[in-house]
C-alpha cells in the first residue's frame, strides 16, 4: 500500500491522501472517503479493513478533509452546499490522473458525508457508485438538539436577528439551518442514476436506521437501483461488524460491475 498527499487547487485548498495499490495497470476503480461530521481524511479503525479490501482489489483509495473539519477545523462554519462543491473539485482532481478510471470514481460516505454526497449524485451525474452508511436522508440530524428543524423553531427570533444557535456542539447562523434541511436528501433521491448501497448498524440511533430504511424506500419506490443491509451489532461507525461489512461491499461493487473479482 502506497499513501500520497494532495491538495487540490481550489477555492478551499482542501487537502487529502490517496493510496494506491502494489501493483496495477492504470486505469483503476476509485472509492472517494466522504467523512461526516467533525470527521476527517484520517479515517477510523472500522474503515481500514475496507481500504485493505479496496486496495487488494485493485482499486484506488482516497480520503480528504472538507471544509472546516481536518486540518481546516479552526476556519468559519460551513454548509453542505460548500461540501457539494468540495465533492466535486475532487473529482476534477481525480479526472486528471492518469491512474484513475473515470468511469468508476464513487463514493464510500458516512453519516453527514452521505448528505455531501447524495446531493452531488443527484446533481452530477459522474459518480459511478454511493454506499452510504449510517446516512443522514431527512433533516433529523444530531437529535440531542433535536434535530435541525427544532433547533430553527426554537431560536428562530435570535437566528433572524444574525444570531446563532447550537447545532453539533457549534454555534452556527441562520443559512447553516437553512441549508441542512435543504439538503436533505428526501427531496432528491428521485434524481440519482447510479447505483446506491444503504449500509446501516444495527446498534446505531433510531434516526439513522429509519433513515438508511427511508432511503431504500423512496428509491424502491422510484425504480432506482438501490440495496439496503443492516448489520447487527454494528454501531453508528459499523464497529464491530468490520467482517461482515467490508466482503459485502467488495461483492456489491462486483455486481455493479466497477470490479471484476470477487473476495472469498
Amino acid at each position: 500500500m502506497k499513501r500520497y498527499d494532495f491538495q487540490l487547487e481550489n477555492n478551499d485548498n482542501n487537502s487529502g491522501w490517496y493510496y494506491l495499490p502494489d501493483q496495477y495497470e492504470t486505469p483503476i476503480p476509485v472509492m472517494v472517503y466522504c467523512h461526516g461530521w467533525g470527521g476527517s481524511r484520517a479515517i477510523s479503525d472500522s474503515v481500514r479493513p475496507l481500504r485493505k479490501a479496496v486496495l487488494a482489489q485493485k482499486m484506488a483509495f482516497v480520503t480528504f478533509d472538507f471544509y472546516s473539519c481536518g486540518t481546516m477545523k479552526d476556519k468559519e462554519f460551513t454548509t453542505y452546499e460548500r461540501w457539494v462543491q468540495n465533492l466535486s473539485d475532487m473529482f476534477d482532481w481525480l479526472e486528471e490522473q492518469e491512474w484513475a478510471d473515470k468511469d468508476k470514481i464513487g463514493c464510500f460516505a458516512h453519516s453527514s458525508g452521505t448528505i455531501a454526497a447524495l446531493r452531488f449524485a443527484a446533481r452530477d451525474k459522474r459518480p459511478a457508485f454511493v454506499i452510504s452508511a449510517a446516512s443522514c436522508i431527512t433533516p433529523q440530524i444530531d437529535m440531542e438538539r433535536g434535530g435541525a428543524g427544532k433547533v430553527l423553531a426554537q431560536h428562530c427570533e435570535t437566528l433572524l436577528r444574525g444570531g446563532s444557535a447550537d447545532m453539533f456542539g457549534q454555534q452556527f447562523p441562520l443559512p447553516f439551518f437553512q441549508d441542512t434541511i435543504a439538503h436533505a436528501p428526501m427531496f432528491y433521491l428521485n434524481q440519482i442514476t447510479c447505483p446506491v448501497f444503504f449500509l446501516q448498524g444495527g446498534n446505531d440511533n433510531p434516526y439513522r436506521r429509519a433513515d438508511a430504511f427511508l432511503g431504500h424506500l423512496l428509491m424502491e419506490h422510484a425504480g432506482l437501483q438501490n440495496k439496503y443491509l443492516e448489520l447487527p451489532g454494528g454501531d453508528h461507525c459499523l464497529n464491530g461488524v468490520e467482517k461482515q461489512y467490508c466482503p459485502e461491499v467488495i461483492h456489491w461493487l462486483n455486481e455493479i460491475q466497477i470490479l471484476f473479482s470477487d473476495v472469498k
